[in-house]
This record gives structure tokens, C-alpha cells and sequence, in this order.
């Protein structure tokens, strides 16, 4: 058996340290294939940032990692080496105050600048990846951003509004020269992923033109375990399972789908945590393994300061626009909880030209997390 890389996020450790590698190439190659600029809103310990270290290697042009792998075996991929200029907001600290925000976003710039070998000014951060992305481009070739955790210097603060939206002001102004070096031809490839999607902050205002992948059904399986990939890579861990706890095969992945699975984002396709799913497998345990790990504070702080009934949140119907109305300043708790992972689109009625999402619970895992440990 493979080791699991509970943990691991960088592609090239996993791949030359012999970890277990669900190919997701497949699905990356058909993204690259169709487009550009991109969002993903994924709950925590979802493989978020595994596909961002997948795709830093890619435009590396690091072919060789991925012998054995659809994207190199399948596809006629050109594996152009790309500048990568890659931004972890999770890095920053908890709590990082908005002038520490800009003063961590400029030193990030400036390291890049030192490693490629280009002096920028000493002055905001707006003018340092302008002239960082420019001489870039034209030193090399079209420059590939990839953000991870943008929104965490927002929601570390979720109980302290005005700071939240002056972080939020900080990161808005930083995309909007993003959107500026695109419109000019200076990038190649832009994905910015996070828990959240900060709607009604004007943070994407004017990064407008990305495709947001959130909801979108081609691109539900490019993180996460479905219950194919589970068959297929964990056939071994299964048999030591079932073993372990004296039981067939099919008893077990019943016990583990109820447990672990049940994460959709069109109500039918279901899927895993990777996270919880391979802490299952070394552990030989049924556990709330997510909530140690993948609880924001912030939730934490906001379930104290409301009276929670946790039976409210089995049903719950929402329309569209509620995948879009995030906000720090007017925060309710199913958003909360929806962005967290602990809800999950159950069913989708289209009972009108507009349709209903019916949210709830995913699995065990996520019930039992809420109704006891947080609750506790």
C-alpha cells in the first residue's frame, strides 16, 4: 500500500516520496484546455492546495512528475514553462492586521523579485506587481498566478467587521491590477481559490471576469474523493479495514460513505473529504477527524454567541443568489456553516425558472461535529 499524504500538499514530495496521488490531471488539463482566469470555493482540507501545487508544477514544466499520469500520457499538452507567482493568504498568521496584510503581500512580491532576479521599488504593492508581472512577461513568458486563501485575512476577523473590510479593501485593490495586467496580455493563467466567496464586499468587483467553478458541474471532481476514485485508489485500505473491524467490504463502505461522504454541489454527485477520509484509513476509527482540524475560529465564536438549534439546519432551502451574498457584515449562520462544510447541497427542485438548493448535513462526521464536539 501506498503511503497516505494525510497532510501533504506539494505535489512533488507526494509524487517522488511515493505518496498516494489521485490523478486529478484529467480534470486540470480540461480546465487549462477551456480557459484562463478561474474561482473555487471548496470547504477546508478539501485538496484545494494540492491543486494549486499540481498546477504550479505543470506550468514548471516538470513533465517528468507526472510519468503514469493522464495529463502526460493522454493529452497533448505543451508543458510551456510559465513564470508562477503563488500567493498562500493562510501564510499571513491568524490574524493579520491590514497593514501587516499589505506589508506580508509586498515581501512575498519582493522575494519573487529577488528569486527571478528583478529589483522593485520600494513602494505599495499594487506598483511592485505591476512591475514584478511586466518584466516577468517579458523576461520569460505570460506569468501564472495562483491564490490560495484569499479570503482568511477576512474571516479571521468575521467578529470585527471593520477590520475585515479593510483587509477585504486591501485584497480588492490587489486584484484589480490583476485584472489590469490580463486585460494588457501579461497573464496566462489566474485561480484563485478560497473557503468563501465574499459577494457582497465588491472584493471581485473589479476582477469581474472570472469563471467561477463553484457550482459548476464539469469541475465538482477536481478536488475531493468520489466514490469511483475511492474504489479505485483505496482498494487495499478497504480490504485492511474490513478486516480490522471484521466485516465485508460492502458493510464497510456503507459505514464510510454515511460517515465521510455525502458532499455535493449539484445535490447528486457525491463526494469525500480527503482529509477525513484518509485519517479513517490510517486510523481504523469512525471519528469527527474534520472538526479538529478544518474548524475556523470564527465559527466556533459565532455558535457561542447564538442559541443554536442544530435540527434546524437538516432541511434548509435557499435560492441561488445565496451562493453569492457572503458577507462579513451581515454573516447568518447558514452561510457560515455552508462554507465551513458542514452543510452541503442535498437536493436541487426546479419547481420554477429558478431553482431551490435544499441544504443539510453531508455525513456523521459533520452532524456529530456540530451537534456535540462544537456545541461543547
Amino acid at each position: 500500500m501506498k503511503k497516505l499524504p494525510i497532510g501533504l500538499q506539494n505535489f512533488k514530495r507526494i509524487i517522488e516520496d511515493g505518496y498516494l496521488y489521485i490523478d486529478k490531471t484529467r480534470q486540470i488539463y480540461e480546465l487549462l484546455d477551456k480557459g484562463a482566469l478561474y474561482f473555487l470555493s471548496r470547504p477546508r482540507r478539501f485538496g484545494k492546495s494540492l491543486l494549486l501545487s499540481t498546477l504550479r508544477y505543470i506550468f514548471d514544466g516538470e513533465k517528468d512528475l507526472f510519468k503514469g499520469l493522464y495529463i502526460a500520457e493522454q493529452t497533448d499538452y505543451t508543458w510551456k514553462k510559465h513564470p508562477v507567482l503563488e500567493f498562500n493568504f493562510a501564510a499571513c498568521g491568524y490574524k493579520c492586521e491590514p497593514d501587516k496584510l499589505e506589508l506580508a503581500i509586498s515581501h512575498i512580491l519582493q522575494d519573487y523579485g529577488r528569486n527571478f532576479g528583478i529589483e522593485l521599488p520600494d513602494t505599495n504593492i499594487r506598483v511592485q506587481l505591476n512591475a514584478l508581472v511586466k518584466q516577468l512577461s517579458t523576461k520569460y513568458n505570460r506569468v501564472v498566478i495562483l491564490i490560495d486563501e484569499y479570503d482568511k485575512p477576512i474571516i479571521d476577523f468575521i467578529m470585527e467587521p471593520e477590520k475585515a473590510k479593510a483587509n477585504s479593501d486591501v485584497l480588492a485593490a490587489f486584484f484589480a491590477f490583476i485584472k489590469s495586467l490580463e486585460a494588457q496580455g501579461y497573464l496566462h493563467f489566474l485561480l484563485v481559490t478560497g473557503v468563501s466567496k465574499c459577494g457582497k464586499m465588491s472584493l471581485f468587483s473589479d476582477l469581474n471576469n472570472l469563471i467561477d467553478l463553484t457550482l459548476s458541474s464539469k469541475e465538482f471532481v477536481l478536488t475531493g474523493i468520489t466514490q469511483a476514485e475511492l474504489l479505485t485508489y483505496f482498494g487495499s485500505y478497504i480490504q485492511s479495514a474490513a478486516a480490522h473491524f471484521n466485516t465485508t467490504n460492502e458493510e464497510l463502505l456503507e459505514n464510510i460513505h454515511s460517515w465521510y461522504g455525502g458532499y455535493s454541489w449539484d445535490g447528486k454527485t457525491k463526494q469525500y473529504n480527503p482529509s477525513s477520509i484518509m485519517s479513517f484509513f490510517a486510523q481504523k476509527r469512525f471519528d469527527s477527524f474534520g472538526f479538529a482540524v478544518s474548524t475556523p475560529t470564527f465559527l466556533v465564536k459565532a455558535t457561542r454567541n447564538k442559541h443554536i438549534n442544530p435540527d434546524d439546519f437538516e432541511q434548509v432551502k435557499v435560492y441561488s443568489i445565496f451562493f453569492n451574498e457572503f458577507s462579513i457584515i451581515e454573516f447568518d449562520m447558514v452561510g457560515l456553516l455552508f462554507q465551513a462544510g458542514y452543510l452541503t447541497i442535498k437536493e436541487i427542485e426546479y419547481k420554477t425558472t429558478v431553482p431551490n438548493y435544499l441544504l443539510g448535513y453531508p455525513n456523521k462526521e459533520m452532524y456529530i461535529a456540530f451537534t456535540k464536539k462544537l456545541l461543547e
